[in-house]
């Protein structure tokens, strides 16, 4: 799977989730989400258990933020 592939499906997961968070706390802010999603994939980073670019972290949050 190409690199876009793998960014673009957690992108999906990850946006799908944020939604679901929303619609069941709907007193959580779209930039509470965005943060409480940017630093879940910071920490899987900095843990080793995902190998993702900084680059390709923001390309993530960018379309989670958008699918909110």
């Amino acid at each position: 799977m190409e690199r876009f592939e793998v960014c673009d499906d957690l992108a999906e997961q990850l946006g799908i989730y944020a939604l679901r968070k929303k619609r069941a706390n709907p007193e959580w802010t779209t930039e509470f989400n965005v943060e409480r999603t940017r630093k879940a994939i910071a920490d899987k980073v900095a843990s080793g258990k995902w190998t993702l670019s900084a680059a390709e972290q923001t390309w993530i949050i960018d379309r989670v933020r958008e699918g909110l």
